[in-house]
């Protein structure tokens, strides 16, 4: 077969165009900017009132495109609690229908195994926020999930609310209006968001007049090439890691990745973690370990770094942010890989990463992450960070690999996604050069698949990332398609 042309160059316009709409609109995201109204009762943003007419399901939900239950629980509870409030007669029969569709699926969320960011606290706050807007929903069947909103909130301290940034930050539309207020007094960011989030930043809207706040979601509207909100803005540090990490590992080297590399030594001097974005103040184990990770594979010594990774460690595994209620198989994969540039020194964390990691192994062979739906992106990040150091966790996952590819050389949901296909290739890529496997025939038949898929357009991809509701970042998909189909080039 022959290799699509152009696969440095396309790799050097995707670098460039990184500011461009990062990730897609969500329903969430919408639905908390929609319910937005001045004293008359006129929606400052009638746009994403149209958006959420066009985005309903025909089953009556909204979310992804991709059937994933939490998605179409929380963005439906999202939806129907905005229009409750909305009089138009479109409105009202949509309401009906996703009403109807949740009486039906109130029960299709506790056999998934994914749940939305903040999912114990967004249940419970669209709920009661459904109820005053008089709809009739099934919140009895939700009781349980309160346990789980009080575990969360336990976990923070008293003296959080006001004196320090948390997790919280990203969520804040469902906390208190004056657990909000306090957090924003601190910790509005100046381009007048909160926490990165649309809906959090509508929220502050939603509870006094706050000029910089409107004006940050007033340029979201203006940028949306469809009318809808993100799931984050700004999010520049985040979409900049995870489209360089494909790059670097396959080994291209496009025109302007200096440029790129020399901003992430930049954040990582500054203050020897990284944080999601430079208006978002809780730094992070992901984006931190994720930039060592990139610096070191592109010839930059990062031993001077490395011990700021330790202050995420705990017990018996490596949290992502503080007062998380569970962990992260991807970002203790990540942490294990940036450790493994000094294996014999940090040898105990690398251990107690890949202990974590053994724990949450499915069948042996393959996991899932909290921050992605797809089980090829998590199992892609174990074979980055493991294959080298703990390769008997990785034993079985080539002929998982094998038996889940599909007959047109995909893998994934619905018979197969350009996303986890590229993630898959670059977990068998990484298998090989570890020596964990001999068999490189399935890349052979994904190589066509993913040729064929080299230029689909943004609204082609499945919502697989993982925030209150999922969202695609085009960015990242067509850097590991790129990336999938250069190294792939090397086993055909």
């Amino acid at each position: 077969m022959i290799p699509p042309p152009g696969l440095t160059q396309r790799a050097a316009h995707l670098l460039a165009t990184l500011d461009s709409n990062p990730t897609s609109s969500n329903t969430y995201n919408t639905a908390f900017v929609a319910g937005l109204r001045d004293a008359a009762g006129t929606p400052w943003f009638p746009q994403a009132l149209d958006w959420l007419r066009h985005h309903q399901h025909a089953d009556g939900s909204w979310g992804g495109t991709l059937p994933v239950p939490v998605d179409r629980l929380v963005s439906t509870l999202a939806a129907v609690a905005s229009l409750g409030r909305c009089g138009e007669p479109w409105a009202k029969s949509a309401v009906q229908a996703g009403v109807h569709y949740l009486w039906g699926h109130s029960e299709d969320w506790r056999t998934s195994p994914h749940q939305t960011s903040a999912f114990e606290l967004a249940v419970p706050y669209l709920l009661d926020q459904g109820r005053r807007a008089g709809l009739n929903l099934p919140a009895e069947r939700f009781a349980d999930i309160e346990q789980l909103r009080t575990a969360k909130l336990g976990r923070l301290p008293a003296v959080l609310p006001s004196d320090a940034p948390s997790p919280l930050l990203y969520s804040a539309e469902l906390v208190s209006p004056q657990l909000l207020a306090r957090q924003a007094e601190r910790f509005q960011a100046e381009d007048g968001s909160i926490g990165c989030s649309p809906a959090a930043t509508a929220a502050l809207c939603r509870h006094g007049e706050n000029a910089a706040a409107e004006s940050f979601l007033r340029r979201l509207a203006a940028r949306s090439p469809d009318g809808g909100f993100p799931e984050l803005a700004p999010i520049e540090i985040f979409i900049l890691g995870w489209a360089l990490y494909p790059i670097v590992r396959a080994g291209l080297r496009p025109a302007g990745i200096d440029q790129h590399l020399a901003t992430l030594r930049a954040v990582l001097d500054t203050d020897g973690v990284v944080t999601m974005s430079a208006t978002f103040p809780l730094p992070d184990a992901d984006d931190t370990a994720m930039a060592m990770t990139i610096l070191h594979r592109a010839g930059t010594d990062v031993t001077p770094y490395l011990p700021h990774l330790l202050t995420f460690e705990r017990d018996s595994y490596f949290t992502c942010y503080e007062f998380e209620r569970d962990g992260s198989v991807a970002v203790n994969a990540r942490v294990a890989e940036a450790f493994g540039t000094e294996p014999r020194r940090y040898a105990p964390q690398i251990e107690k990463a890949a202990g974590y990691i053994a724990d949450q192994r499915i069948d042996g062979a393959y996991w899932y992450d909290k921050w992605h739906t797809s089980p090829y992106y998590a199992t892609a990040h174990v074979a980055f960070g493991l294959a080298s150091t703990a390769p008997k966790l990785l034993e079985r996952t080539a002929r998982w690999l094998r038996e889940t590819q599909h007959p047109n050389g995909s893998w994934g949901a619905a018979q197969g996604q350009p996303e986890e296909t590229a993630y898959a290739v670059l977990a068998l890529d990484a298998l090989v050069r570890a020596g964990l496997t001999t068999d490189t025939s399935p890349l052979t038949r994904a190589f066509a698949y993913l040729c064929h898929h080299l230029d689909d357009n943004d609204t082609q991809y499945g919502e697989m990332w993982n925030g209150r509701g999922l969202f695609t970042a085009p960015h990242l998909t067509r850097s590991a398609i790129i990336s999938a189909l250069h190294l792939a080039t090397a086993h055909l």
